[in-house]
């Protein structure tokens, strides 16, 4: 499981504020152990990790997720906006 920085879109540029996110929060020492305690959470909540676990009455291909992409709202309030196909592959990797 990974993060994109919402700040600068980068999975990594922002490694010491995830570290920090996991000392302060799962108190983990490492940027990964604290997602993966994050994401145990989630799971532990009941809660879905991928596209496929949703109770979706639509079948999630590629295609959709293409035109979710291609026709979501896009909100410029970032330092940083993300591009379409950024929206696509981050969707991609829900899948």
């Amino acid at each position: 499981m990974y993060i994109v920085c919402p700040s600068c879109g980068s999975k990594w540029n922002c490694y010491k504020k995830f570290t920090r996110f996991a000392q302060v929060v799962f108190d983990k020492q490492t940027a990964e152990e604290g997602l993966d305690a994050l994401e145990a959470f989630v799971k532990e909540c009941g809660l879905p990790t991928k596209m496929g676990q949703l109770r979706s009455k639509v079948e999630i291909t590629p295609e959709v997720l293409r035109k979710v992409a291609d026709t979501c709202n896009i909100i410029k309030c970032n330092p940083r906006t993300l591009a379409r196909d950024e929206v696509y592959d981050i969707l991609m990797e829900c899948m």
